[in-house]
């Protein structure tokens, strides 16, 4: 009977360190590949900065629907200069996407650590709460070296919600063919990656190494605090 582990991406994979700094730099990388003239550095700077406002303000009102990323880039660009048209939110997006990539740091022992877990006869799959389409999201995995090993990536954007419904982990279950009471989910926090694969009725294991979230009432099936350690947890659960 298969098994699977299903992965979070951002600080469970990966960490990501971002600044205001950083945001600059995204602004005048966009300006640069859409060939745009400087005075639409500072609206490119201004929609990026919304839209992720926005972002923000949906999770703080614990929004269960995605934002619509690439349609709130464009309706920031179009309000704000119409000579943007709709396929520039796209290659607005692509950019942000690949410059966030730049501030995001993985361990080099995770593509060990999916070889370990495929090894002992575990399939694997992730998935994320993230605004932009699932092919972003493979796009980077391919890049890290991890898509291969990936039978299955569920972004929320695609999906429609976030975690911790269970119906995007129920999804994951699904599309890899597996009970969900032999997929164990890894994330970093408590709400999303904890209570909602236990609601699907997963295990669900918690990771410390790029973020400390408590688990206060809702206990994790295992606390790691590194994905070193996860094959020999995940064997004992």
């Amino acid at each position: 009977m298969r098994r699977a582990v299903v992965f979070d991406l951002g600080h469970t994979l990966w960490d990501w360190r971002g600044d205001a700094a950083h945001l600059e730099a995204v602004a005048a990388e966009v300006a640069r590949r859409l060939g745009s003239p400087e005075r639409h550095r500072e609206l490119l700077r201004r929609a990026i900065l919304t839209a992720g406002m926005r972002i923000a303000e949906s999770y703080h009102h614990a929004d269960a629907r995605e934002v619509d990323f690439l349609g709130l880039i464009h309706r920031q660009l179009a309000a704000m200069d119409e000579t943007f048209r709709p396929e520039d939110a796209i290659r607005v997006a692509q950019a942000v996407f690949e410059m966030e990539e730049r501030v995001c740091t993985m361990p080099d022992y995770v593509p060990d650590t999916f070889a370990r877990l495929r090894a002992s006869g575990y399939v694997l799959g992730a998935v994320s709460n993230s605004p932009v389409p699932g092919s972003f999201l493979r796009s980077l995995l391919r890049r890290r070296g991890l898509l291969s090993s990936l039978e299955v990536v569920i972004s929320s954007a695609d999906f429609g919600l976030r975690k911790p419904d269970p119906s995007i982990f129920a999804a994951a279950a699904r599309r890899l063919d597996v009970e969900p009471s032999r997929v164990v989910y890894v994330g970093d926090r408590v709400k999303e990656d904890i209570r909602g694969p236990h609601w699907a009725g997963m295990r669900a294991v918690l990771t410390r190494e790029h973020r400390s979230d408590e688990p206060h009432s809702t206990e994790p099936d295992a606390v790691v605090a590194s994905l070193r350690e996860l094959p020999a947890v995940i064997e004992r659960l």
